[in-house]
């Protein structure tokens, strides 16, 4: 009697995502490794932290230098010049993020300002100070990069209600979308909005996938806000907070002992989500960032195919014409990584 009392306990108390369909590495239709080559570009990368390829040119989000962005061009290997400079007067940026579209156009956010920038590509790529086809204020502050659907833009609200705003082409929000995920783990405000940081993707149109860092957790969503699939897997663990108040304000600390990575850089294409997955425990001796793990999934929420990267990576791009994944690697410099798939 006292097993038996002792197992329910356990099992009442286990921790869960209401909805949630739990899957696991062998429910991928496919299997492939994938061999990368690092791009032997004339002039060594600097410190990208994200990347986008438009036709033959691969653009760079730069983190250190006077420029924000340095061009490459993938056929001949050369560096073709940078682009975006850093600082507060006319045309600079202090905190730019790629705003992922159709890519008709090249559109970037600068998050200090909330301003969102419209390039015409060809100008961007060939002029050394690329004017903007147009400028949005966004009505709401966001927090990392973008996502086009439609004729929205989309952007992520850290420390609010809701996890998403969208905004329509003249910067006025027009809705916020996806609650947070109901858990049977209790959480304070300052808790959650920690537990729950992520990444999110677009097919551009009427989808959007959100891709939680610690936890690993998918969320798939309309443009409308109707959650269509929820998925935890392929390990199922949960992130771990407690709150803590420091000079009178709210913070909270993560429990390094139980907590895990999970997905990192979402990108999505006309008819696939995909993203890195690391799955390492934070407190391991070694622990990494990089991840050789990359996941794809069709926009109804089915698990497609499992690469296995011969290359860690910490942020990818997607070129779908050439079917191809470019990847920043950060071991043992920066570099960007080339996988055919």
């Amino acid at each position: 009697m006292l097993l038996w009392g002792c197992l329910f306990i356990a099992c009442a108390t286990k921790e869960s995502y209401e909805g949630a369909v739990p899957f696991s590495l062998d429910d991928f239709r496919f299997r492939k490794q994938l061999s990368g080559m690092t791009v032997p570009f004339d002039t060594p990368v600097m410190s990208p932290y994200n990347i986008q390829v438009y036709d033959t040119i691969l653009v760079t989000m730069e983190s250190q230098g006077d420029a924000m962005c340095c061009l490459y061009n993938l056929r001949n290997r050369r560096k073709i010049g940078e682009r975006l400079k850093k600082g507060q007067g006319p045309g600079e940026m202090l905190m730019p993020a790629f705003v992922n579209n159709d890519g008709k156009s090249i559109q970037v956010v600068d998050m200090a300002t909330s301003t969102v920038y419209r390039y015409d590509v060809q100008e961007f790529i060939h002029q050394d100070a690329p004017q903007p086809l147009s400028t949005c204020k966004l009505e709401g502050e966001v927090c990392a990069e973008m996502q086009q659907a439609g004729d929205r833009l989309i952007g992520y609200s850290y420390f609010k209600e809701h996890q998403l705003f969208a905004f329509d082409g003249n910067g006025k929000m027009v809705a916020e979308l996806a609650e947070f995920p109901p858990c049977t783990i209790e959480y304070t405000e300052t808790e959650r909005a920690d537990a729950f940081y992520m990444g999110f993707a677009s097919n551009t149109r009427n989808r959007v996938a959100i891709c939680y860092y610690m936890t690993d957790l998918i969320d798939f969503y309309t443009t409308e806000g109707e959650l269509l699939k929820r998925l935890h897997g392929p390990e199922q663990f949960f992130p771990y907070f407690t709150e803590v108040h420091d000079g009178g304000g709210a913070t909270s600390r993560p429990d390094r002992n139980r907590n895990r990575d999970a997905y990192f850089s979402p990108r999505g294409t006309s008819d696939r989500l995909f993203v890195l997955y690391n799955g390492g425990r934070v407190a391991d001796e070694g622990h990494s960032p990089s991840c050789n793990r990359l996941f794809s999934f069709t926009w109804d929420g089915k698990p497609d195919t499992l690469y296995e990267l011969e290359n860690p990576i910490v942020c990818f791009c997607v070129d779908e014409e050439n079917q191809k994944f470019y990847g920043i690697s950060i071991n043992p410099e920066f570099r960007i990584i080339e996988f055919p798939y």
